[in-house]
């Protein structure tokens, strides 16, 4: 019966004491090789993503065009204010969002302003959103009424507006200052309406 245990620690003789450093480049090897891994599926997934998402400019400048679109509805004389707060609204988020001005606030006087001295308009641009604000402006605030033709005419503007602005590159300011340009309040206005 010795020598039975005798042979197991002959047996035992014949492994080696673990190297550490051995072991610890298989293991960095192993981790190395995980994150690898890891770093390729990120980067895929990632690139998946940019291609099948759009970009936020595209996202807001389709929201703003099917809200508009959604709007059409209320083409009539008897909306024609609840038609001028949700327009103007969709404009102004639109340009808020597309063009990263943050105004929530500001009257639409301040807006245009604000808008005017950003530099991210030509002057087509500036005159077409005047008109529109203008006249939905009056529309809420002096409870006015407009016909069907006029409010059509308030809508393409809005359309118009967004559809040209969408794809639009900021203007290089060329001066410190900027004038506001003047503009008839009551060329294509509604009417207002009398009691």
């Amino acid at each position: 019966m010795n020598q039975q245990y005798t042979d197991i620690i002959d047996d035992l003789r014949f492994l080696s004491e673990p190297r550490p450093l051995l072991w610890i480049l298989a293991s960095l090897c192993v981790l190395l090789a995980i994150v690898l891994v890891f770093l390729i599926r990120k980067r895929r997934k990632k690139s998946v993503d940019l291609n099948n998402e759009p970009s936020v400019a595209a996202r807001v400048y389709i929201d703003a065009l099917t809200e508009l679109e959604k709007l059409r509805n209320q083409l009539s004389r008897e909306r024609s204010r609840e038609y001028a707060i949700q327009a103007s609204d969709i404009v102004r988020r639109y340009i808020e969002q597309r063009f990263e001005i943050n105004a929530p606030t500001l009257s639409t006087e301040e807006f245009f302003i604000y808008v005017q001295n950003s530099g991210k308009f030509d002057n087509s641009d500036r005159q077409t959103l005047k008109e529109f604000l203008s006249a939905c402006d009056f529309l809420k605030f002096a409870r006015a009424w407009a016909e069907k033709d006029e409010l059509i005419n308030l809508h393409n503007l809005a359309v118009e507006f967004v559809k040209k602005t969408h794809n639009h590159k900021p203007e290089m300011k060329t001066h410190a200052t900027h004038t506001v340009a003047t503009h008839d309040s009551n060329k294509n206005l509604p009417q207002t309406e009398k009691n």
